[in-house]
């Protein structure tokens, strides 16, 4: 019976310690109802912003070693051989008739990440003439993205292997969908700029 006394007396206490903390202008009042104290006009709650920790790719450092952890990640029987597949394979690979959307039908998942020089220079003009094909393809899916994505298209998937040869990192986002939006003309413009200008 004591403690049940005495843990009542706390939480009197705490629960006086924190009418204090928040509205200490009530003590001033002589009387104060049940009503008064609960009433959500005169006690609103409202949102707590909290600061988020930094996102795995929104630091140079923490990308290379995210990358470098995806590269030498052993996923088992879904760990792919790049080294027997090269980018325009791959891209064959990924073609698909047109499935429901959000179906993970529509979505081809990478557990580990590619060398760094797997997408050759001689692999970018031959992709580069795919950038325009509305073929249905899936879309790349890193099982550490927040977002699942649906299905693409060959040019799209194209150009993102593109911008894997630009980063020197594939895939260069975790969903090819979600986190990827492509200019074709951008993309036409860069292979001008960078392979042609020798020729011209």
């Amino acid at each position: 019976m004591k403690k049940v006394l005495l843990i009542i007396i706390v939480v009197l206490f705490i629960s006086g310690l924190t009418v204090y903390a928040f509205e200490p202008e009530i003590i001033k009042k002589p009387i104060l109802s049940v009503k008064e104290l609960i009433s959500p006009a005169k006690y609103k709650v409202g949102l707590v912003p909290l600061k988020m920790p930094p996102n795995e790719f929104s630091n140079i450092d923490h990308k290379a070693k995210f990358v470098e952890s995806m590269r030498n990640f052993d996923a088992g029987e879904n760990t792919i051989n790049w080294n027997e597949i090269n980018p325009l394979e791959f891209l064959e690979q990924l073609k698909q008739e047109k499935v429901a959307n959000h179906d993970w039908a529509g979505l081809f998942t990478i557990w580990n990440y590619p060398p760094e020089d797997w997408i050759k220079e001689g692999d970018i003009h031959e992709l580069i003439k795919l950038i325009d094909s509305q073929e249905t393809s899936k879309s790349i899916y890193v099982m550490v993205s927040s977002c699942i994505g649906r299905q693409t298209t060959i040019g799209h998937e194209a150009m993102h292997l593109i911008e894997g040869y630009r980063q020197k990192v594939y895939p260069p986002t975790t969903s090819s969908s979600c986190y990827f939006k492509p200019n074709v003309e951008e993309y036409q413009k860069w292979y001008e700029e960078e392979f042609l200008k020798e020729i011209k």
